[in-house]
């Protein structure tokens, strides 16, 4: 039997597809996207594990595909569609389609299957509107989702936990905080980057790096003051939950439990890179130790996981990757 896992090219994904590989898992990954060359490589070492297909989930015929050809008993349902700015209100209705009737479809497909578990990648952004304070945001408490990428993913959650009852298979929803690392790049459903990306992107490029909380380009509009997981983490939290026995929690905040101040950026990227060239200095007005979020991990504790990796040994992971690689891109 299988795990599949859609969403195989994009950043958490990928990391999902090359953990659950490195775990012993047999893995399929499904996305609109082709594997290219870097896919490849990332699980090289474990590649007769991976089958790679290519297909749109909000087809129904690739759902009947994957269904007749592949025996599957877990699912990791990862793709989906992060519409920003102009993006949500020029192709809102697409975003709908695929964190929607996607979801809709891979939930019909585990039960087609008789899967066992089927786990759902949310994200923070179902919180939208709750205010900011000094308690950490918990699973339970009431939503303010505003965006079509929230309102999709919140619906998504409530979509899954519903299919898992009615035909029996366990289920797990998990809001991730902001991800970055390994694999992260543009993809066609996903087109802002962390503002760690561009800092590694720097540094192993020699370029200065002027602490500033706001990025440029495809980092632009990015901010601290937010929790930040690495996205290794993530993937090890998600093969995890497969693996244990039973999932006790419909609902998972996916984060390290605490905010990144840009200030904690630089002295850590110091560390981790002594050779990076930092320009300036953290402004004495620092916005992100405003608007901070907490999100609440003592579901993650409750079934012995908590991530492995600090800012310093992630940044020293990932500007290594890059380096092994070959990934300046900017």
């Amino acid at each position: 039997m299988a795990t599949l896992v859609t969403g195989g090219y994009g950043t958490i994904g990928a990391n999902i597809v090359r953990e659950l590989a490195a775990r012993g898992h047999q893995v399929i990954s499904l996305d609109i996207v082709s594997p290219d060359d870097l896919s490849h490589k990332d699980v090289e070492p474990w590649s007769k594990q991976v089958t790679w297909l290519t297909g749109d989930i909000v087809n129904p015929m690739i759902m009947e595909m994957v269904s007749t050809f592949h025996k599957i008993d877990k699912i990791v349902h990862v793709a989906t569609y992060t519409p920003y700015g102009d993006i949500e209100k020029n192709n809102g209705r697409r975003a709908v389609a695929i964190n929607l009737e996607g979801t809709a479809n891979l939930l019909e497909l585990a039960h087609r299957l008789a899967a066992k578990r089927f786990i759902y990648i949310s994200s923070i952004a179902v919180y939208g509107g709750t205010p900011p304070s000094e308690q950490r945001l918990q699973e339970d408490m009431p939503l303010k989702p505003r965006g079509i990428y929230g309102i999709t993913k919140y619906a998504s959650e409530l979509l899954t936990q519903r299919f898992g009852e009615l035909y029996g298979f366990e289920t797990a929803s998990l809001r991730l905080s902001q991800n970055w690392g390994t694999m992260e790049r543009i993809t066609p459903y996903h087109s802002r980057l962390s503002l760690l990306y561009e800092w590694a992107g720097k540094a192993v490029r020699g370029e200065p790096i002027e602490p500033s909380p706001f990025g440029k380009g495809v980092t632009e509009g990015r901010s601290f003051g937010q929790d930040h997981i690495y996205v290794k983490d993530t993937a090890s939290f998600i093969g995890h939950l497969l693996d244990i026995p039973t999932v006790p929690h419909h609902v998972y905040n996916t984060a390290t439990g605490r905010p990144l101040y840009l200030d904690e950026m630089v002295s850590a990227i110091r560390e981790a890179y002594p050779e990076v060239k930092i320009v300036g200095s953290v402004p004495k007005d620092d916005p992100t130790r405003k608007n901070v979020r907490w999100y609440d991990v003592s579901r993650m504790q409750e079934v012995d996981f908590a991530p492995q990796y600090d800012l310093v040994s992630a940044l020293k992971d990932y500007i290594n990757w890059r380096q092994t690689f070959n990934f300046m891109d900017v």
